[in-house]
Order: C-alpha cells, then sequence, then structure tokens
C-alpha cells in the first residue's frame, strides 16, 4: 500500500480460478487462422505479413477463390498445404499463438474466435472498467443486503417496471428502475442536485481501478467452447469459441482510494463486499445447479465473477434487493419476456431463474466461467 494525503493506492491480483473471457469486441473467422491439429494451437496471423506472402507468391487469385468457396471444411491449413507455403513462412506471419485446448478438435468443424483484449503488443490485459463494475456489483449488493428495511421499500422501485401493463422484460424499463436503485444507494453525494444520475454524484468515484498490467506467461491463454448448464446437470455445446485466460493466471491491478469522497467505501469494506458477494453467489445460484461428472470444484471464497459469459445472476441484483421468492418471479418473468423462446415461464417450477449457467470444458473437466480470487495488498 502506498498513501499520499487522502489516496491510498493498493495492488489488487486476481488469480483466475475459472476460465477468463474479456472480450475486445473482435474475432476471427474460421478461414483466417491456422489450426495446428499436432501441437494443438492456433496461429493469428498478422493480417498486413499474410497479404503480404500472398502477393509474393502470386498466390491473390488463388486465396480469393478459396475465401468464396463454401465448403465447411476448407481451411488455411489446406490452403497452406496446397500452395506449398512452408512452417518457417506460416511462422513469421503468425502475430501470436494460442492453446487450443478442448475448444477445436479435427474430426468437428471449425468455428469463429472471440478474442481477448490485447495492447499494442498483443499482450492480453483485462480492463480496469471490467474489474470495477464486477467491484461495483459487489458493492451493491452488500448495500441491499445490509439494508434490509429501506431495501424492501426501494423494492417498489424495481417492482414498478410490472406496473400499467409494463413487463419486467422491457429492458429500458427494467433499466430505468436498475437506475433509480443504483441512484438510491450510490448517487449520494450531491455534488450535482439538478441531475442526481449525474456520475459526479456516485460514491463509487472514490474507487478507482487500472487496467491490469500486460500478462506475459506466453501459455496464459486457451480457447474455451460455450456451454450451458441446465440446473438437472445436462450440458448443451454452443457453437461459440472465446479466447480465454486459463485457470491459475495471476493478474495485477492498482486499485487508489479516494478517502476525500464521504462514500464509507474503504478497504475492509469492500474486501468484506468481496467475501460477501462470493457467498451469496455460491449459496443463492451456483449450489441450484446439479453439476456435471468431472466438473471442477469451483472456489467462490473471496471471488468475484467477471468477463463475458459470467452469466445473468453476477450482474444484477434483482434476488438481493427482492429476496429469493419475489427475485424469482421478477427474473423468470423478465428472462421470460426478453428471451421469448428459452421456455423461462418454468423457472418457477425449477426454483431458479435463469436456468442456464455458462459453463466451458478445459482439460476434460467442466468450469464455470469467469470466477477469480481477490487479494488486496
Amino acid at each position: 500500500m502506498i498513501e499520499m494525503n487522502h489516496l491510498a493506492k493498493y495492488q489488487l491480483v486476481l488469480t483466475v480460478r475459472s476460465p477468463v473471457f474479456a472480450g475486445s469486441g473482435l474475432e476471427v473467422a474460421k478461414k483466417e487462422y491456422y489450426f495446428d491439429q499436432r501441437n494443438k494451437q492456433v496461429h493469428i496471423l498478422n493480417l498486413e505479413k499474410f497479404i503480404g506472402l500472398i502477393v509474393g507468391k502470386g498466390l491473390m487469385d488463388a486465396y480469393e477463390n478459396y475465401i468464396l468457396r463454401g465448403a465447411w471444411n476448407v481451411y488455411l491449413d489446406g490452403f497452406f498445404r496446397d500452395h506449398n507455403i512452408s512452417r518457417t513462412e506460416i511462422e513469421a506471419i503468425t502475430s501470436y499463438k494460442i492453446d487450443s485446448a478442448d475448444a477445436l478438435t479435427p474430426e468437428h468443424s471449425l468455428k469463429e474466435i472471440k478474442l481477448f483484449m490485447r495492447d499494442s503488443a498483443q499482450r492480453p490485459y483485462i480492463p480496469g472498467s471490467s474489474l470495477k463494475g464486477a467491484l461495483r456489483t459487489a458493492i451493491l449488493a452488500k448495500m441491499l443486503l445490509d439494508d434490509s428495511g429501506k431495501r424492501d421499500r426501494n423494492a417498489g422501485l424495481f417492482l414498478s417496471a410490472i406496473r400499467d401493463g409494463r413487463q419486467p422484460g422491457d429492458r429500458n424499463y427494467a433499466k430505468k428502475a436498475t437506475e433509480q436503485v443504483e441512484e438510491y444507494y450510490l448517487h449520494t453525494l450531491g455534488l450535482n442536485k439538478n441531475k442526481p444520475k449525474d456520475a459526479v454524484n456516485s460514491v463509487m468515484r472514490g474507487v478507482s481501478v487500472s487496467d491490469s498490467l500486460p500478462v506475459r506467461d506466453k501459455d496464459a491463454m486457451i480457447l474455451c467452447g460455450k456451454r450451458d448448464l441446465s440446473v438437472a446437470g445436462l450440458v448443451k455445446p454452443i457453437n461459440v469459441v472465446r479466447e480465454c485466460l486459463r485457470p491459475g493466471v495471476k493478474v495485477f491491478f492498482d486499485l487508489c482510494l479516494d478517502s476525500s469522497i464521504p462514500s464509507g467505501i474503504d478497504l475492509n469494506y469492500i474486501k468484506e463486499a468481496i467475501r460477501d458477494f462470493g457467498s451469496y453467489y455460491a449459496g443463492s445460484f451456483d449450489s441450484r445447479f446439479k453439476k456435471p461428472a468431472g466438473a471442477a470444484a469451483e472456489k467462490f471464497q473471496n471471488a468475484l465473477i467477471l468477463g463475458g459469459g459470467a452469466g445473468f445472476f453476477s450482474k444484477t441484483f434483482a434476488y438481493e434487493l427482492l429476496g429469493r421468492a419475489e427475485g424469482l418471479k421478477f427474473v423468470s418473468n423478465y428472462m421470460k419476456n426478453s428471451f421469448r423462446l428459452h421456455k423461462h415461464e418454468k423457472d418457477l417450477e425449477t426454483g431458479i431463474s435463469p436456468h442456464r449457467l455458462k459453463y466451458t470444458v478445459y482439460r476434460n473437466q467442466s468450469w464455470h466461467f469467469g470466477v477469480c480470487g481477490v487479494e488486496i495488498y
């Protein structure tokens, strides 16, 4: 820890307990990367160098024909082999490699890959906004769970989403109701009384999180397919592959707390919020699902859940606000109206909504997405 006047700077360390995906919004089509089946590696190519190689070898017409071919099993490895592009040449146009892990297999067709955040040197990192969002969810959950009297009163803001014929599936109205609750608990500084929702009023101004340091471990990344786990423990593969941090990787951030902002959110409060959130998530949601055979033993103690695929429950606070019974009704209705083909009307019978956990497979084990242990020094 470093202290300077009203500022205290800490190091926050995330230890990846299950695969984490921080998406960049970029993806690579299945005809745009090279899958080395023998070494189980995917080569993400440097586009400029790749085109330079194609042009230099006079293969532009052949490459255009390859791109236009609709065959499901025609990929770059075949194109490289057909045109005698050597291993050395492939290495020269490779930007970086990823362990394909369990996500890609020779007997199945390749898939598009959703890419992780990377810096200009192609080193993966987690944006500070992702971690701060997870901290914000944990802090707000603690405020709700610790404040049962006012929580019950403010539950009306959420439940008002079904008044006047409106349904919780109305995303804009539900978002408005959520913002009203956040305004009550977080926007308490009163610095802009004319615009209560202005971020200047939020106690979260006193919590700053840097982008993580780049992850330098060359073996840190793996590819993970997406799977939906049902309450009964049935796994359904989804045609999505993500570039993820593998379990065991450590990611380092700077956490800065400003004591001049009267928020009551100090280091101990944050640690308690993280502890309580992990415990609440495990007991109220994860434990409702029967785990598949060979599932990894997830550890939610002192944990946050972040990144893509982490799931609805980890990013909302309907259950903390409304309690289990009313929260189940609200979320079930919301999911039913938002995703009409997914049979969420049966969630009341199963006792949990959403009725799917986001899972993946790594080293022949099933893993929950996005579980990270947290330490702060």
